[in-house]
């Protein structure tokens, strides 16, 4: 297994309007995730997440599909924007891999999307540890 995840945006709060979201934005959901819900055996939601996601996979590798997400995030960067002043909002990359060696580059074109977004952005790295 090389390196697969998702890149994804996040939107949480206590009482978030998910048709509020996906009108302002222009986008549909990946994932939804009511205050409450169980979302793991015996752990619920501490609130509620709307989330839209683009897939890493050998096909589709962090560097491109990044890219691609950020470019289309740009798009709405005002939208989202006025939405994060209503709701915590982030970009979110997730990355597992099998070997415990893990590497990835921004180049510039998307350091210069991500400053021009304004969101935080977080990168949750899973390692199984079979290196060899």
């Amino acid at each position: 297994m090389g390196m697969v995840g998702e890149c994804t945006l996040n939107i949480c709060g206590d009482e978030l309007d998910f048709a509020y979201i996906e009108k302002t934005l222009g986008l549909t959901a990946t994932r939804v995730i009511a205050k409450g819900q169980e979302i793991t055996l015996g752990r619920c939601a501490p609130s509620s997440i709307w989330s839209y996601s683009k897939s890493i996979n050998e096909e589709m590798p962090f560097e491109t599909v990044m890219k691609e997400f950020l470019k289309e995030l740009s798009v709405q960067k005002s939208v989202l924007q006025e939405v994060s002043l209503r709701y915590e909002t982030k970009i979110k990359c997730y990355i597992r891999s099998e070997s415990g060696q893990l590497g990835y580059e921004l180049d510039i074109e998307a350091v210069k999307l991500l400053n021009d977004i304004g969101l935080p952005v977080e990168f949750h790295i899973l390692s199984f540890g079979m290196v060899e």
